[in-house]
């Protein structure tokens, strides 16, 4: 009796000892790259503890499910790495790296596996390496051969075999450099069924190219103009929801998410042509995707300013003359071709382009009007008013003299 006593008690002890750590697994910065060559998933795989203590992570391996209409079947080391980025928890070293080389093979059709060995002892590890905050283990990435299809990436924590699989840091723990050893009271802990769950921050980020945004000049031209960059927003999200759209002016603000462009409903281009960058990101977490959004600025056509009054004479002085409109043509366009040009009595007619002038070659009125232009490019659509002046000038009106004749002596 006081045996079966004696294993319960050490049966509770070594239960309470092994879930003494717990720890989480998540993923983030998800995106898709491309080498030139080929296109790859990318993520980085974070950890963090869950139970109420920091500790040193010691050998580990993890199980990732995916689709295998988007990276192939039965994927290992031939299109899988998991590279030990520089600030990454396995990238750590103290004269030797403390963690081994990543071993990647294929466990099923649709699950990759990733383990690790510990190389170097606990004392030869900084400090508790898995904490409260979540920090990168490293950085998986796979090649893709199917853009389209849905990536469909996941942690696999079914069953024993998949979920128990992390240890802390074994011995020796006295700090300074030595060769790990787990034996004996050196031994880490094994650490039961991780939460690998949350699976959002596997979901990659795609900012779409949108078509570019094009605007017309103001003759005389400067090349500047203002643009309402959330125009295209919807091109760049296409079907994804609750992302985040920020605007930057350079390719390293939008990288980083900073200076966004202030008021991007209303923003005017520094050069023509100009490139601003859209930026999506994902508030729950890092994720984020950029693209390219190109401004295009056109001239104005460069009409003839100012254009000359057009002047006739009353010739039977009822206060009427018949203009050709027309004859103002070459004037006009100044040496410019692919021009259209309509004439209008106002100038709201001429910006709205309503209600041109029908009659052109004989269009009949008493003088001191203005007339509207618009010039309108056949290649751009865009255009430029100018004005000119009809005036009728009066005919003297004289007396005929009666005849005065001589005669010669």
């Amino acid at each position: 009796m006081k045996k079966l006593l004696l294993l319960s008690s050490l049966f509770i002890l070594t239960s309470t000892f092994l879930n003494a750590q717990n720890l989480a697994l998540t993923f983030d910065d998800a995106k898709i790259t491309n080498d030139g060559t080929n296109d790859y998933y990318e993520v980085d795989v974070m950890i963090m503890r869950t139970s109420t203590s920091n500790f040193k992570l010691g050998t580990g391996q993890f199980y990732v499910d995916y689709n295998p209409a988007v990276f192939g079947t039965s994927i290992g080391d031939a299109t899988v790495d998991f590279e030990y980025t520089a600030g990454s928890i396995l990238a750590e070293t103290n004269v030797l790296s403390i963690y081994s080389d990543p071993i990647i093979n294929s466990n099923t059709n649709g699950t990759v596996s990733i383990a690790w060995q510990q190389a170097l002892s606990a004392g030869s590890i900084a400090a508790d390496n898995v904490t409260d905050t979540p920090a990168v283990l490293g950085h998986l990435k796979i090649q893709m051969i199917n853009l389209d299809a849905l990536v469909d990436i996941c942690f696999n924590v079914i069953g024993a075999a998949f979920d128990d699989q992390f240890y802390t840091a074994c011995g020796p723990f006295t700090p300074g450099l030595s060769i790990v050893d787990c034996t004996g009271s050196n031994a880490g802990t094994q650490i039961l069924n991780y939460d690998g769950s949350d699976c959002l921050g596997a979901v990659p980020i795609i900012a779409n190219a949108p078509n570019p945004l094009e605007a017309c000049d103001e003759f005389p031209n400067d090349g500047l103009a203002e643009f309402d960059l959330t125009i295209r927003e919807s091109q760049i999200l296409g079907d994804q929801t609750g992302l985040t759209v920020t605007y930057h002016v350079t390719q390293e603000n939008a990288s980083s998410g900073t200076n966004p462009i202030a008021n991007p409903t209303s923003y005017e281009n520094l050069t023509n042509p100009q490139n601003v960058y859209p930026r999506l990101t994902n508030p729950l977490n890092n994720n984020f995707d950029t693209t390219i959004l190109n401004l295009i600025v056109y001239s104005a056509p460069a009409i003839t300013d100012p254009i000359s009054d057009y002047i006739l004479c009353d010739d039977n002085n009822d206060g009427f003359a018949d203009f050709d409109l027309t004859s103002k043509d070459d004037e006009i366009v100044n040496g410019l071709t692919d021009i259209t040009l309509t004439y209008y009595t106002s100038l709201a007619d001429a910006e709205a382009a309503t209600n041109p002038i029908v009659v052109l070659n004989s269009y009949t009125s008493t003088g001191a009007e203005t007339i509207f232009v618009r010039a309108e490019s056949n290649v751009t659509g865009c255009s430029t008013i100018g004005n000119f002046n009809l005036i009728i000038n009066t005919v003297p009106i004289y007396t005929e003299v009666p005849l005065y004749e001589l005669c010669d002596d």
